[in-house]
């Protein structure tokens, strides 16, 4: 919007005045600077603050006339053209868009709650594996975190302990270890140890 009225002001002002126009300008600053100084005099020696309409004005001019600049003299042209940048930043034509993950539905959430208690020894990615085959893109980070919520409110059983872990592997459970042995001959033997 602000480099759109930059452009009509230049425009109106180009056909309208086109051998006086950076008087034109010039006038308008001092005018604006004016009304500034105005509604400040019972300050009593306190710094003067300017509203949003004076910033896009006097933004507005500077943008248009380098030469109205140099006659303003309650503000540094430094601090005009942070104001226009501001101007330019707050109503730019870029819209920023929300960063992260879609949350995830009601639906969905129950639906992860049903596969995991039907289902009690799939993990995280087995669920989302599956759902992948229904057409549901879902990270594995996100069932977990799901899975961990329902958890808490108790609403998911834990699955066992170590000990029942243990217990239900024990006919597939194996132990290994790989070691060298010195002998007193300096010879080197080396053993894979496996353990039932």
């Amino acid at each position: 919007m602000f480099n759109f009225a930059v452009s009509l002001l230049k425009a109106l002002v180009s056909v309208t005045f086109k051998k006086r126009k950076e008087y034109f300008f010039i006038l308008l600053l001092l005018k604006k600077e004016n009304e500034i100084l105005k509604r400040h005099l019972n300050l009593h020696g306190r710094r003067i603050t300017s509203n949003n309409t004076d910033r896009f004005c006097l933004s507005l001019i500077a943008a248009i006339s380098k030469r109205a600049v140099s006659h303003l003299s309650i503000v540094k042209p430094e601090t005009l053209l942070e104001w226009q940048r501001r101007l330019i930043k707050k109503q730019g034509p870029f819209k920023h868009k929300k960063r992260g993950r879609k949350p995830v539905n009601a639906e969905l959430k129950k639906l992860i709650l049903e596969m995991k208690t039907d289902n009690p020894s799939w993990g995280c990615r087995r669920i989302s594996d599956e759902l992948k085959k229904l057409d549901i893109e879902i990270h594995h980070t996100t069932v977990n975190k799901i899975i961990q919520k329902f958890r808490k409110l108790g609403m998911i059983q834990a699955t066992g302990s170590w000990k029942k872990f243990l217990k239900s592997h024990w006919d597939s459970l194996y132990s290994m270890d790989f070691m060298t042995v010195d002998t007193l001959f300096s010879k080197r033997f080396y053993l894979l140890i496996i353990l039932e």
